[in-house]
């Protein structure tokens, strides 16, 4: 499920979330351990470093932490978005970075909330971030979970425990969404798209 996101020259790129990359390490089986997970103080902040071994190879990734953050995510959980992050780039390290197209080691996550944030937050949803919930609507069609706006918001309601409509949606809330569809594609013997 990669993204399309207009750079700021212009250029449209296709960038892999954070999930996507691990979905590809899984499925072609190899064996991921995380051997440390945690903040780092630097000067008067943080960043949170992760080392992932990945076939017996140790990876790391480091990510800054945004405490005084206005982007919504990182506001609401600067560390777990840090986490995140980091995790997304030991990934990248072992293999897992961007597209064919476009190896970049950022992930579609860190992407979003960095326009976002560029953005001083005034548009609430970027293109990428509304592509994303229009994908995880089409997979949770797919599996007759969300036959209507009804039944998707039901479905929101569900899986976050709020009742949240399109627009308060997050990336994170993006992710956990496609988390719960993974899921249930998996108990069904379906094929994610």
């Amino acid at each position: 499920m990669t993204i399309q996101i207009k750079t700021k020259s212009g250029e449209i790129k296709q960038y892999s979330t954070v999930a996507e990359r691990l979905t590809a390490l899984h499925e072609a089986g190899k064996t991921l351990e995380v051997l440390e997970s945690a903040p780092v103080a630097v000067g008067d902040g943080f960043i949170w470093r992760v080392l992932l071994k990945v076939d017996n190879l140790t990876y790391v990734g480091n990510a800054e932490v945004h405490l005084n953050s206005t982007n919504f995510a990182e506001k609401a959980d600067p560390f777990a978005t840090a986490e995140t992050s980091a995790v997304g780039r030991a990934l990248a390290w072992c293999g897992y970075a961007g597209t064919p197209d476009n190896p970049s080691i950022a992930s579609a996550d860190e992407v979003i909330r960095a326009q976002a944030q560029q953005n001083g937050n005034k548009q609430p949803q970027s293109p990428a971030l509304s592509e994303l919930i229009s994908k995880a609507k089409t997979r949770a069609k797919t599996l007759s979970l969300a036959t209507d706006k009804a039944t998707w918001e039901a479905f929101l309601q569900e899986v976050t425990g709020e009742v949240l409509t399109d627009k308060d949606l997050t990336l994170a809330l993006v992710a956990r969404v496609n988390g719960r569809i993974t899921q249930i594609e998996r108990e069904r013997g379906v094929a994610a798209k």
